[in-house]
């Protein structure tokens, strides 16, 4: 939770610096998960993201002898955040 708040303060530093220097409208998860408004919500989680994640890469489901699997591994995604160094 921490690198996503470092990213969304990131985020919003370099919004006002390309806008007019206006309060960004990007808003937290906390105050995400408070609109009403299913369609706001989802819009703002996709705006959070898009102004915080560089990129997400999923790597395929293999089992140890290299057949496909349906199995949900979480280290199978990795998440570079902007600015991030590898």
């Amino acid at each position: 939770m921490a690198k996503l708040t470092t990213a969304l303060d990131d985020a919003h530093a370099v919004r006002a610096r390309l806008a007019d220097g206006g309060k960004s409208d990007v808003i937290g998860h906390d105050e995400i998960d408070k609109l009403r408004e299913p369609a706001k919500r989802l819009a703002a989680w996709r705006r959070l993201i898009t102004d915080t994640v560089e990129s997400v890469t999923v790597a395929p489901a293999m089992t140890a002898d290299g057949r496909p699997s349906r199995l949900w591994d979480p280290r199978r995604i990795d998440i570079r955040f902007l600015d991030q160094h590898p």
